[in-house]
Parts: C-alpha cells; structure tokens; sequence
C-alpha cells in the first residue's frame, strides 16, 4: 500500500513538473512590420496632417517570450535616398543655375518588453503592453556642382533616441503563423548631431556637436505585421 502511494505521488509530482516544464517553454518568432508614423509634436487639431505622416521600408523583429514575458529586437531596413535642388549662380542675372544634392542614408534598431495582460479562452488572441527604446541614425551629404564637378560641402550626422511605450495585439491563424497590430506613443526624443562643413581650399571647420532633447516631439507610430513562430 505505502508503495502504491509512493508510485503514485511520484507520478504526480513528475506529471506536475512536466506541465509546469511545458508551460515554461520559450517561444521565439520571427516578426516582418509596415510602420506608419505620425508625427503630433507640431501638429494642431482640425489642420492639414500634410507633411506629417511617414512610412520607412519594413520592420523586420525577433521574439523571444516565455510565459507572459516577452522581449523582441527589432530591425530597420536600411534607407538611401537623394534630393536635388538648383540654386542661382552669383551674379549670373538669373540665367545660370547649378545643381545642389543632399543624400541621406538611414538605419534604424529597437529593443522592446512587455508583459502579456490579456488572452482569450482559446489562447488565439494575445494583448500584450511594454515600454520600448527607439535609436535611428541619419548620415547625410551635401554635395554641390557649382564648379561642374561634384564637391562635398558638408557632412551631417543625426542619432535619435526614442523611448515609447506601446499595446500589441496578436491573433494566432494557426499554431506557426499569427498577425499583429501595435500601436506606439513616443513622448519625446533625444537627438545628438554632428556637423562638418569643407571648403575647396582644402580646409574644414571643426565639427559641431550639440545634445538636443526635444520636449515637443510627441509621436504616434502604428505597425501591421506578420509572425512565425518555430
């Protein structure tokens, strides 16, 4: 008898620690974003949202989760864009013109956590909320062909830190694939930046450094996504 209660305790306690083993397990997905951005921190109601609005590439995230904790990295794709712009020639009598370019090129990472706060019966839906840091650095040149050949005249450098908080909610469409929406809330961001101008004669001016922490910009961020889960 003593030995069947044994067994059976034994038993018990090792189904428990399976369960609870299993419950514990560690989830990691595979997440791929649309961002769509909009920018308030300028903004005032019933006016044009014109100019405020911006969506960058694609997100592209790693989720690890384990009970209701979660943390995710989440990637940028990379940016390259340019803008031209032609500007008067000194005393040219408004008949000469020559080409100015601005490049920029982008890049972009995000750490996040949140802690799962709803989910349904069925465990298909999942809300789950945190607190995230954004950091984006921009390097743009500017180039001018007054002289026809092509001459850098300065060099900027942007790094932007962004922490948010934010809600998800995630639908499982079956046990691998899920879809998500999260909505952000950026108070306000820091931003360092770095200037170098260059002059034909073959000198520079020292750079320019500065801190910036910009109370006013308040940001709205949204992203639609998919997931896989192994």
């Amino acid at each position: 008898m003593k030995t069947r209660i044994l067994i059976t305790l034994s038993a018990m306690i090792f189904l428990s620690t399976a369960l609870s083993a299993q419950n514990a397990r560690t989830h990691y997905s595979m997440k791929a974003y649309i961002p769509i951005q909009f920018n308030a921190g300028n903004y005032q109601f019933g006016t044009s949202t014109r100019g405020h609005w911006n969506i960058s590439g694609i997100e592209l995230g790693f989720n690890i989760k384990k009970k209701r904790f979660e943390q995710e990295f989440i990637l940028k794709t990379p940016t390259l864009n340019s803008t031209t712009y032609y500007k008067e020639r000194n005393g040219s009598g408004n008949t000469g013109y020559y080409r100015e370019d601005i490049i920029n090129t982008g890049f972009g990472i995000r750490y996040q956590g949140a802690y799962e706060i709803w989910r349904s019966k069925q465990e298909r839906v999942h809300v789950v909320s945190g607190l995230g840091l954004s950091f984006n650095s921009n390097f743009s040149k500017f180039v001018s062909y007054e002289t026809g050949n092509g001459f850098i005249v300065a060099k900027f450098q942007f790094l932007v830190f962004s922490p948010y908080i934010y809600t998800s909610l995630n639908y499982a469409i079956n046990a691998h694939w899920g879809m998500d929406f999260t909505l952000m809330y950026g108070p306000k961001a820091g931003i360092y930046s770095r200037v170098n101008n260059f002059y034909r004669n073959g000198t520079n001016q020292p750079e320019s450094i500065s801190w910036i922490s910009d109370e006013m910009n308040r940001t709205i961020s949204s992203r639609l996504g998919v997931s896989y889960t192994f």
